[in-house]
C-alpha cells in the first residue's frame, strides 16, 4: 500500500524525544516526511507536507501520538472514507484517501497556530458528503497540545482559534460534523 506520513514538528529537546517515539511505532509507510513547524502553524505544517507526499493514502501525525502497536496504518486506509483512530481526536492521527485531499485540500491555514483547524476540515468533509469514520482496531496514546504549550500560546491560540471558528462558521457547533 502507498501510505505518506506526514508530521509537524517544532524542534526541541523535549518534542525531539515525543517525535523519536512516534516515529518508532509508525509502520507500513513508503514516505515519512517531517515538516518543521517554524511557527506557522499545525495545520500549515501539515500542508506543506501534504503538498509534498505522493502517497495514494495520506496520514497525518502529531508528533506526541504512538501506536500502541505497530503496522496499524493499514488499518487507516480506506478508499471511500476519511479514517480516525478509535480512540482519540480526528486531528492527531487520520488518514485520507488522495482523491479527498485533491477535492476538498487541507486545513485552513487561517486557523492560525492551533485549534479547531480539524473541526474545520471535519465540517468541510460533512458539507461535501465525505464520510469520516473511526477505525476500530487503531488505538494510539496522545499527550496531546504538547507543541503549543512548548511555544507558550496555548490560550492564546485556543481563543484565536474559536473566535476565527466563529467569524467562518456562526454559531454552527464545532462538533457537529459527526455522522451517525
Amino acid at each position: 500500500m502507498n501510505i505518506s506520513v506526514v508530521i509537524p514538528h517544532v524542534p526541541s529537546p523535549e518534542l525531539d524525544k515525543l517525535l523519536e517515539k512516534c516515529v518508532k511505532t509508525v509502520s507500513g509507510y513508503k514516505e515519512l516526511i517531517v515538516v518543521v513547524n517554524d511557527g506557522i502553524g499545525y495545520g500549515a505544517a501539515l500542508n506543506r507536507g501534504f503538498k509534498l507526499s505522493k502517497g495514494g493514502f495520506i496520514v497525518a501525525l502529531s508528533n506526541d501520538v504512538e501506536f500502541k502497536s505497530s503496522g496499524e496504518l493499514y488499518y487507516l486506509c480506506n478508499d471511500g472514507a476519511v479514517m480516525y483512530s478509535a480512540n482519540a481526536q480526528f486531528g492527531c492521527c487520520f488518514c485520507m484517501p488522495r482523491w479527498v485531499y485533491e477535492r476538498i485540500g487541507g486545513f485552513d491555514e487561517t486557523f492560525g497556530l492551533a485549534y479547531y483547524e480539524d473541526n474545520d476540515l471535519l465540517m468541510r468533509y460533512k458539507d461535501a458528503k465525505i464520510p469520516v469514520r473511526r477505525a476500530a482496531n487503531v488505538m494510539v496514546d496522545h499527550v496531546g497540545g504538547v507543541t503549543v504549550k512548548a511555544l507558550g500560546k496555548e490560550q492564546e491560540a485556543s481563543a484565536f482559534g474559536a473566535k476565527r471558528w466563529k467569524e467562518k462558521w456562526g454559531e454552527r457547533d464545532p462538533n457537529s460534523w459527526e455522522q451517525a
